[in-house]
């Protein structure tokens, strides 16, 4: 990962630090498309993504011929060494394939009939015993849903640990007789009543293969999603409870993947393979300097287009660049885009200093009565001091050394320690961090992480003690697992923010979910849990909520819905508050705004009944896509269709009838009409107004027509506009944004349907 520059105090001097986030993304090469790559620049064949289009006799033609149609794009069917050109045939997710090409075979190709577009593949890295308490999912929401019974799951990710205990065959019921998957684990149809289908397409071979989690990401994703009860799941006795994935009752299906192609490969199997969730916690960061890939240049969002076309719900992270701005990842308006937030739970160790005063931390280790001196080695500047990497010039022989994070991982920063002769480390926070602990130090050795405040509180009371008999002491004083930690939730300073620089303004991320110190399945290890944080663990426990949503509205009034309708639930009953009804908070301890939020933290039990709903079909993104600007060309690379927008028909972002509403406004754009159509999903007649409000300072005045909407009948749909005008007196910036609610408030017991409100202010 890219550095990022913190400084600790006017006391330090900090260098550029990598974070040791381990969730994170990164293209192969910087290239996200064949312009500008030139043969010299890649001189050995590397896999390149092929976008043809079919002509009109193999519009119907089977997978075979499809794929001997691919073959014969090739230069060669195989590479010199004799192992096949051709990675994989795509028949569903895209009309294409991957494979094996230099730069210049792959221009070759353009003159080809057919040929759309060739680009380099890019490699894709990954991005609970408390969580189903704090979301309210146990034991009502679980009970109504039957705990998301039915519904099969798809994860694409490193992989899974089929033997751990959260992944038992029983109790589960017999798998949906629709499935039509397969479990490379044992070569049958399914793995057990659990985990129905596994699988891993591997390029050398041409073949698949049991997805084996050498990594350990997947299969803790894996169980925050789905995983059973386990009883008695804890790590070093802390976070003890009841584990279990945010809808435990659901099957799953795991693919192992890291690659564009690859993750194109798993999408096509779970949409054959009767998947209703694909989870995805992956994504990557555009190199320095360029923009993140427009959609038909993006494995996930064309997958993700190609699974929402067959009804299957796209649950994405929002990526770990945060807190920088635009740093929000799998923005696109079909997929549903998750950020991270903390819990209310914290795994206390207390710092009791020499002067009397007691810092807040957090830690694994247990054991009570650990006491010295406190030092920092990097007091002076030293930078292998300052992070631990090397304290052969320091004397801290039974001393608890304080370390920087980063340059090395905090394992390591233990053993330096140790073999040094000190007795503990504590792990400083970065002025990024800010006051949000997001990683418990999972290490043997005595080990404690404090915030930024604090790590500013430590390294004063050291610098003010540097010489004996005023020598800074502490003591560690283990409290154990806590609850009821405020503020709960709150964004923490990883999970990425918008605005979203492709997307055409829509606000993302969506919605956010627990990502922060979340226990869940270890791999390699039958019984095992740890604790991990990310938008890669937010990401699965919203995965799980849809699936109970979507199956739970089936059971209930027979409605299959929509990927949309499942979204829109979810975001329209979102918390904006956290749990003593404050306003949720950031690193900084501020009133998070909605590039960091989206609609709000998903409350599940709200989301169960929405009152209303707004709805999209795959039409209404092809039209999106029209509007954006896209060429009939570039809509046909993302969404397999062929289309004259003149003749089918453009929607501008702002309207697309999206759960939120963000629009710009300039001098010379003084009002916008916005429309909005909600359909309703309750069976008794409801009668709702409208209540808006916006940032009082904004100068821009809100109305909505009609203000109120009568339903009669359940799947009735109304649709209103809602206007914005700015006052002729306002004074604003260009970049100002002002951000609001847009609330329908039932006259009976329904739910208030909320959409937030962004209004975004441009030069011109």
């Amino acid at each position: 990962m890219r550095p990022y520059i913190f400084l600790l105090s006017s006391l330090l001097a900090f260098l550029p630090v990598p974070t040791s986030d381990g969730h994170l993304a990164r293209p192969v090469g910087d290239d996200h498309d064949l312009v500008g790559v030139h043969a010299s620049d890649y001189e050995l064949p590397r896999i390149y993504i092929v976008y043809v289009q079919k002509p009109e006799h193999l519009v119907s033609a089977g997978p075979e011929v499809i794929e001997q149609w691919h073959r014969s794009f090739l230069p060669s069917l195989t590479l010199d060494s004799g192992e096949p050109r051709m990675v994989a045939s795509y028949k569903v997710v895209m009309s294409g394939f991957a494979a094996w090409l230099t730069a210049e075979e792959a221009r070759a190709m353009e003159s080809e009939e057919g040929f759309l577009h060739a680009r380099p593949d890019h490699e894709l890295i990954p991005q609970t015993t408390h969580s189903p308490e704090f979301l309210g999912l146990k034991p009502d929401v679980w009970r109504d849903a039957n705990r998301g019974e039915g519904a099969v799951i798809a994860v694409i990710d490193t992989g899974i640990d089929p033997d751990h205990v959260s992944f038992a065959g029983n109790p589960m019921p017999n798998p949906p007789a629709e499935w039509k998957g397969w479990c490379y684990f044992h070569n049958t149809p399914t793995c057990n009543d659990k985990l129905l289908g596994a699988a891993m397409f591997d390029e050398p071979s041409q073949s698949v293969y049991p997805p084996y989690d050498q990594n350990g990401h997947g299969t803790h994703v894996a169980s925050t999603i789905a995983g059973l009860e386990v009883d008695g799941a804890s790590i070093r006795g802390l976070a003890a409870g009841t584990a279990a994935g945010a809808a435990p009752g659901t099957y799953l299906a795991a693919y192992k993947g890291d690659t564009e192609w690859q993750v194109l490969w798993s999408i096509e199997q779970a949409i054959n393979s009767g998947a209703h969730i694909i989870s995805m916690s992956l994504g990557w960061e555009p190199p320095e300097g360029k923009v993140p890939p427009r959609y038909f240049s993006d494995a996930i969002a064309v997958g993700g287009l190609a699974a929402v076309r067959q009804g299957i719900l796209v649950s994405c992270a929002a990526c770990n660049f945060g807190p920088r701005p635009s740093s929000v990842c799998n923005g696109a308006p079909w997929i549903m885009t998750v950020g991270a937030s903390t819990m209310d739970r914290a795994l206390r160790m207390n710092l009791r200093l020499g002067n009397g005063d007691e810092i807040l931390g957090e830690s694994l280790y247990t054991q009570p009565g650990l006491r010295g001196r406190l030092v920092y080695p990097g007091l002076n500047g030293d930078r292998e001091g300052e992070y631990c990497t090397n304290l052969d010039a320091f004397d801290v022989m039974g001393k608890v050394v304080m370390c920087l994070p980063g340059l090395i991982e905090t394992e390591q920063k233990a053993d330096v320690v140790e073999q040094a002769g000190g007795v503990a480390v504590v792990l400083l926070s970065s002025q990024t961090a800010g006051s949000i602990i997001v990683d418990v130090p999972d290490t043997v050795f005595p080990t404690v992480a404090v915030n930024y405040p604090n790590s500013l509180k430590l390294v004063e009371y050291v610098n003010q003690s540097i010489t004996p008999p005023r020598a800074a002491r502490v003591e560690l004083v283990p409290v154990g697992t806590i609850t009821g930690v405020t503020p709960a939730p709150a964004v923490p300073h990883f999970s990425s923010r918008g605005p979203s620089i492709v997307n055409g303004g829509i606000l993302k991320p969506d919605i956010l979910g627990p990502g922060v110190n979340v226990l869940a399945a270890k791999n390699n290890s039958a019984s095992g849990f740890v604790l991990l944080s990310g938008t890669s663990m937010a990401t699965p426990h919203l995965s799980g909520i849809a699936a109970i949503i979507k199956l739970h509205q089936l059971r209930q009034t027979g409605m299959e819905w929509t990927p949309a309708m499942v979204r829109s639930a979810i975001m329209t009953t979102a918390q904006t508050t956290d749990r003593y009804g404050n306003d949720i908070t950031d690193e900084t301890g501020e009133t998070a705004d909605l590039f960091a939020t989206g609609a709000g933290h998903v409350n599940p039990a709200g989301a169960m009944d929405p009152g209303l709903v707004y709805d999209l079909q795959f039409e209404d993104y092809v039209r999106y896509l029209c509007g954006l600007g896209y060429s009939d060309k570039e809509i046909l690379q993302t969404a397999s269709m062929s289309v004259d927008c003149n003749q089918f028909g453009r929607i501008e972002p702002e309207q697309l009838n999206y759960p939120s509403i963000a629009v710009t406004l300039s001098y010379a754009i003084t009002r916008k009409v916005i429309k909005r159509t909600v359909t309703n999903v309750r069976p008794e007649p409801t009668s709702y107004t409208a209540e808006v409000s916006l940032t009082a300072q904004s100068g821009v005045t809100v109305s909505v027509s009609p203000s109120t909407l009568d339903f009669d009948t359940m799947g009735e749909t109304k649709s209103f506009e809602v206007t914005f005008t700015v006052a002729t007196s306002t004074i604003v910036e260009p970049g100002d944004a002002f951000q609001g609610s847009l609330k329908w408030v039932s006259t009976t017991q329904s739910p208030v349907v909320a959409s937030p409100l962004l209004v975004v202010f441009q030069c011109c």
